[in-house]
């Protein structure tokens, strides 16, 4: 039962009422028999900084950030993380005596699902993504902490990724390479990946075709997208339609939760009961 001691955890974002986010951590609180409980918010772009005092002022514990509010959060918290300094982005913040500090659990949340769930070594792979909103940049920071290969980051504002690139080019003394989202150029670089991570909102498309041409996929490569509503996405129906594996979202969103819930408790839950919840 909710008391006045219950202790309010949640979500800010826009839109927010497809988000699994709330049953993911219910279901952990629950069974670790916290007084405790997660809501959403939905908050539009120009209202989070008005949101997040709110949030401060009324001590909400911790709070997950999705999509649109990933990077324009950050001049909004007292305080970051190394990592997500170096990122750029937030999608996990712990409220501690009305100081907030920004974390990532993204890209390890990937990373972690990859190694963990697939059982794929990502040292040596050859990596191309599409998009470069939070969770991209999060995630294309722990590829290059596993060390692989190389990696391709194109988006639409090819001065972004082109920073990004030489951001993580010399932390990590790896390849990495910003290019526009033009169908000619990405395609050529998708015929020789072993993973293509699809990070976009939405299905790119030019004069009402997939700029993501099938026909170059390699007969080995990983499709993931980030999404993970609908549950199969187009891009992920034409990997499948090749006779590739492909991926939604739902095992990042399971293993950056468990990070989250880390972060925001220092306990660690019930994976297996996470999980289930995002089946049910």
């Amino acid at each position: 039962m909710v008391s006045g001691k219950t202790s309010i955890f949640g979500l800010i974002g826009d839109p927010i009422q497809h988000s699994l986010s709330p049953k993911m951590h219910n279901t952990a609180f629950q069974h670790l028999k916290l007084d405790s409980i997660y809501v959403a918010f939905r908050v539009k772009a120009e209202d989070l900084s008005d949101a997040v005092r709110g949030l401060r002022a009324l001590n909400v514990k911790g709070f997950n950030v999705t999509a649109p509010h990933k990077e324009s959060v950050i001049p909004l918290l007292d305080q970051l993380s190394e990592e997500s300094a170096v990122i750029g982005a937030v999608n996990t913040v712990k409220n501690e005596d009305g100081i907030l500090t920004g974390y990532n659990t993204d890209g390890g949340g990937f990373t972690r699902f990859i190694k963990e769930q697939l059982k794929v070594r990502l040292q040596g792979k050859k990596v191309v993504m599409v998009g470069l909103g939070g969770a991209a940049k999060s995630i294309a920071y722990y590829l290059c902490k596993e060390n692989i290969k190389s990696l391709i980051i194109s988006n639409r504002n090819q001065d972004k990724a082109q920073k990004y690139s030489e951001l993580l080019k010399k932390k990590f003394n790896i390849a990495v390479t910003g290019i526009p989202l033009e169908g000619q150029i990405l395609n050529a670089f998708m015929k020789k990946c072993d993973l293509l991570i699809y990070g976009l909102p939405m299905d790119v498309v030019s004069g009402g075709e997939l700029i993501i041409d099938p026909d170059v996929f390699p007969s080995n490569m990983l499709l993931f997208d980030l999404r993970y509503h609908p549950k199969e996405t187009q891009v992920m129906k034409l990997a499948r339609e090749k006779g590739l594996s492909s991926y939604n979202g739902e095992g990042m969103l399971l293993y950056q939760g468990v990070q989250a819930f880390q972060v925001f408790t220092g306990l660690d839950p019930s994976e297996k009961l996470m999980k289930a919840s995002l089946e049910t």
